[in-house]
């Protein structure tokens, strides 16, 4: 089982006006919050000294890999802690902020056991909290944080006002955007790992899709036969637990061209992120380019038609 869970709808980002007033109404009906959508590496971090999860601190991607973090590791944070989040690491954005900041983060999101201090006033198994009491508990952790702590250990921002204007804010800072969570009692915002929640939204810079290689198409022009460059990959999703091709991609960068072209077993079979402007109901995409691979994901059948 991976720990993760991710947004069920997209918010089209082309049109920055009318994605504006998209955010506008949706702030407007009081049942949203919105939270820096962070850029890193997914990363779950348990404390738990006993027990089938982990002998903590550490921290593991989610296709449950041991991830580096010395300094973040050595940090006195409280037993029984196990909270998802993003890793300061593998993403331009997330190294630049790093840099910034002269050390190691790790941005929390999500909590999925109290720890053992609190266990009198929530339940240890933190994912059947709502919403709202997941907040308030992640909330009462980190007050007690000191500066040292809080700076590496970070919690993410979460705003109950001017979504449009924290959107941009967040695009022209070099993020990736906003997640608004439902807060309304009349909707299931308790922790489901592997799925898409209703109730979330995703408004991106722009949209993107990970998707697998399942072929690799050599270019036939005259400047690329003889070095072996790939022309296209093919590149498709699990449908009913079936892989199936879904869409082309011929727009890439250079160098990533001469790799698949030279070895492209290597790549079958590997996650990529795919920007594009719209998918379709079939799953093909509309004008998409290649923006890279995921090393932080493999292929199974969490990858389904529509996903991102």
């Amino acid at each position: 089982m991976k720990l993760h869970q991710g947004a069920d709808r997209t918010l089209d980002s082309r049109n920055p006006k009318q994605l504006k007033r998209e955010l506008d109404a949706i702030e407007a009906t009081g049942l949203y919050v919105a939270e820096d959508k962070c850029d890193g590496h997914y990363s779950t971090f348990f404390n738990v000294h006993a027990g089938a999860h982990a002998r903590g601190p550490a921290f593991y991607s989610r296709n449950r890999k041991l991830q580096s973090s010395p300094e973040l590791e050595s940090l006195r944070l409280p037993e029984g802690l196990i909270v998802a989040g993003e890793l300061g690491v593998g993403t331009p954005a997330a190294l630049k902020r790093r840099a910034q900041l002269g050390h190691e983060f790790f941005v929390a999101h999500r909590i999925l056991q109290t720890p053992d201090y609190l266990i009198g006033r929530f339940p240890r198994d933190a994912t059947k909290l709502n919403e709202v009491d997941q907040r308030q508990l992640l909330e009462i952790i980190w007050e007690n944080f000191d500066q040292h702590t809080s700076t590496r250990f970070q919690l993410v921002p979460r705003y109950s006002s001017r979504f449009s204007e924290h959107y941009f804010r967040i695009l022209n800072e070099g993020g990736e955007g906003l997640i608004l969570k439902s807060t309304s009692p009349e909707h299931d915002t308790t922790f489901r790992p592997d799925t898409r929640s209703q109730h979330w939204i995703k408004a991106k810079k722009m949209l993107t899709v990970d998707m697998v290689i399942t072929a690799v198409t050599l270019s036939d022009a005259k400047t690329f036969k003889d070095r072996k460059m790939a022309g296209a990959i093919t590149c498709g999703m699990f449908v009913d637990g079936l892989l199936r091709p879904l869409t082309s991609v011929g727009t890439m960068d250079h160098r990533i061209r001469l790799q698949l072209g030279n070895a492209p077993e290597r790549f079958i079979g590997r996650v990529v992120e795919v920007g594009c402007f719209e998918q379709f109901d079939s799953g093909a995409l509309r004008h998409p380019w290649l923006i890279g691979l995921r090393e932080d994901k493999e292929a199974d059948k969490w990858f389904f038609k529509g996903g991102t």
